[in-house]
């Protein structure tokens, strides 16, 4: 019960990142996103024709994106909102001289975080708060209906784990798709950087869930043995 206690607290702090500014939410995010300052057209990074709260030193721009949310980080000062209302944030861009194009970072983030559903970590997150209801009602004495409790908690745990699996390998492939994708297109203009800590809480909640399966359904196993 405390391992399914704490995934739900994993998979939850995984869906607000990057709602706040201090480093505890902040720091766990999907992506990354920054100019690349060695990049051939560095100089017109300097030379961005929009600009966030009217910076212009655009080398210390970091936008880092997560289900939700997204944080804006320039100049030493962060700010956070939901990616539904990035009114907020101006969109900074820079001009490729050559062909005209805009490279817009603030819009790449919110492509980016568009795709990211988060429909998923949601419902897999609802059901491991379920799960956690039943797993009480499992081990707390003098309540009846132990055996459909059991049953009822291998089936959802069988479940979580299955599909959060699956939500752990697509937020890995998106994020590493992506890293590869725009760093491309961009012509090396724009650099990403995968959020190891939104992966580690990830992979250890698909752990825990894996693990808390084996055993409860061992466990179930076993007293059906003994009961027959």
């Amino acid at each position: 019960v405390l391992i399914v206690f704490i995934t739900v607290f994993l998979l939850g702090f995984l869906l607000i990142g990057c709602m706040d500014t201090p480093n505890t939410f902040s720091d766990v995010y999907l992506v990354e996103l920054r100019f690349n300052e060695s990049a051939p057209l560095d100089s017109n990074i300097e030379r961005a024709h929009k600009t966030l709260n009217k910076t212009s030193d655009l080398s210390s721009l970091r936008i880092s994106t997560s289900y939700l949310a997204m944080c804006v980080e320039i100049g030493g000062t962060t700010t956070c909102a939901s990616s539904f209302n990035t009114s907020s944030f101006a969109g900074v861009s820079v001009q490729n001289t050559k062909s005209e194009a805009n490279i817009d970072l603030l819009q790449v983030a919110r492509v980016f975080s568009s795709n990211c559903h988060p429909r998923l970590l949601l419902a897999v997150l609802g059901l491991t708060v379920i799960l956690f209801f039943v797993m009480i009602w499992a081990v707390v004495p003098f309540i009846p209906g132990k055996i459909w409790a059991k049953r009822i908690s291998c089936g959802l745990l069988g479940l979580d784990t299955l599909l959060w699996g699956l939500g752990a390998m697509l937020q890995h492939e998106a994020v590493t798709s992506a890293k590869k994708f725009i760093t491309a297109s961009s012509a090396y203009l724009i650099q990403i950087k995968l959020g190891t800590r939104a992966e580690a809480i990830s992979w250890t909640s698909f752990s825990f869930l894996l693990l808390t399966c084996i055993g409860t359904c061992a466990l179930y196993a076993r007293d059906m043995l003994v009961a027959k």
